[in-house]
């Protein structure tokens, strides 16, 4: 499968986990997890979201990195008459 094509499922999967996170982090933030989780609990929620975090981080680079890929493929040319050719009319 090719980088334009990936980027589809890639950008999927990143916005799935943001809202994962995101709803962990309010569960965090709320009085239930205060009040009504035990210390066990709320360290393994923590580091799963200290890890969540990470993986959507880790998500972010990658999209960054395929972006800069895709357009230094876009702009891969010989020389210059390539570009003038494939970026500007000429008459």
């Amino acid at each position: 499968m090719g980088i334009g094509k990936n980027m589809k499922y890639i950008k999927e999967e990143y916005e799935s986990e943001v809202a994962r996170l995101e709803k962990l982090n309010n569960f965090i933030k709320s009085k239930e997890f205060e009040t009504g989780t035990d210390e066990e609990q709320k360290k393994l929620l923590v580091k799963k979201q200290k890890a969540l975090a990470e993986y959507v981080s880790i998500i972010a680079e990658q999209i960054k990195y395929d972006m800069k890929k895709l357009q230094d493929e876009e702009f891969d040319v010989e020389n210059y008459d390539d570009i003038e050719k494939s970026h500007f009319n000429k008459k």
